[in-house]
């Protein structure tokens, strides 16, 4: 396969696809009501300390297991067990299939939920609108057909950067979105920490009230570093078996983590001031961006509600794509490797596919209409 190209080049380019892959929708997206919904500067503790303890020990671990094989986490594993019938190599199977799915999920997240909203706040159709109706709005169209189309637009976009491979597509991807992603992001967390009432929302979010850390806020704190960084998903294992064996890849790895890490404090530094600056409740869970946002964005100014909003989407659009490009990389590599298939099959093949099982769940969304 062609991205065995990796082992022969500059390994900055390889770490910043990974990056690109870590830094995504776990980061822009989850992170900032999951903070919300386990009690702010607690939950960021624990989360800092899972990240250093258990999400970059396990992250090396996954990396060193495809470098160790060279190859996908499906035959990778057949490989380092030395039989097709080892328990063992049901580790690939289930990280292949977890990422699909997970990247299934992203999709219609991504491009339908994601860039219909960088639409609807541009255009100002959300505007004026008072809960009840913003909450109506979104359940109307996250599962409407003109969601489902912009999510067609979305896997055709994603489809045309894997089909040119890493070096011209993935990696191009990456060099340009992380670093548009993390200069977005530091100037929203500016700006939102200017606004009146938000000196509050960033004292509940630093600082840790340790009365709330309890088992579950740990169990939470565990399960979003797997997600955020991608542990168990076969992506850290394709990545990993693009290096040689002779690197040294303890530090980039670990850096490719703490980056991660640094992302999602960072966007939780965007949304949570704001929040309180303008009385909304931090614990409005999975429906954060496309129904409380919306509302923080429509008690601003016209001018800066509209660009507020839309540069924060932009952002998680383009953190969301590197991601969903690195669920269906891992997914088509083991295509690759497994079936002996080309690059351009598997691609279409994985694009396709996750279309296709994306349907159904972005229909049973919301009311459809």
């Amino acid at each position: 396969r062609d991205l065995h190209s990796f082992p022969t080049r500059r390994s900055s380019d390889l770490w910043s696809c990974m990056a690109g892959f870590c830094i995504g929708v776990g980061n822009m997206w989850k992170f900032p009501y999951m903070v919300g919904a386990n009690g702010g500067g607690a939950f960021l503790l624990c989360y800092i300390a899972m990240a250093i303890f258990v999400g970059i020990p396990l992250f090396l671990i996954e990396v060193q297991l495809g470098r160790s094989s060279q190859l996908s986490g499906i035959s990778g594993m057949q490989k380092l067990t030395g039989k097709k019938g080892s328990f063992w190599n049901s580790i690939g199977w289930l990280g292949t299939v977890s990422g699909f799915i997970i990247g299934v999920y992203c999709l219609p997240l991504v491009g339908g939920w994601v860039l219909g909203y960088i639409f609807k706040i541009a255009g100002g159709s959300l505007r004026g609108m008072n809960n009840e109706q913003v909450i109506k709005a979104f359940a109307d169209y996250s599962g409407s057909w003109n969601c489902v189309a912009l999510t067609a637009v979305y896997a055709f976009f994603v489809w045309l950067i894997m089909n040119t491979g890493v070096k011209r597509g993935v990696e191009k991807l990456c060099k340009i979105a992380m670093p548009t992603l993390i200069v977005l992001l530091i100037g929203l967390a500016i700006y939102s920490n200017t606004l009146p009432g938000s000196r509050k929302g960033l004292l509940w979010y630093l600082t840790p009230d340790f009365s709330a850390i309890t088992f579950n806020v740990l169990q939470a704190a565990a399960v979003q570093v797997f997600f955020s960084i991608g542990i168990g998903m076969c992506c850290g294992f394709v990545y990993g078996s693009y290096i040689k064996k002779d690197a040294n890849m303890v530090g980039d790895t670990a850096g490719v983590a703490m980056l991660d890490t640094f992302v999602a404090i960072l966007s939780g530094l965007v949304i949570t001031p704001a929040l309180f600056a303008f009385n909304i409740e931090p614990t409005s869970g999975s429906s954060l961006i496309f129904i409380t946002l919306p509302q923080m964005f429509n008690a601003m100014s016209p001018v800066a509600g509209t660009l507020f909003g839309v540069l924060f989407l932009i952002a998680i659009f383009l953190a969301g794509t590197t991601t969903v490009v690195g669920f269906f990389e891992a997914v088509q590599t083991n295509l690759m490797d497994t079936l002996g298939w080309g690059r351009k099959k598997a691609d279409l093949v994985t694009t396709v596919a996750a279309f296709v099982f994306a349907l159904p769940a972005t229909l049973s969304v919301g009311t459809g209409a």
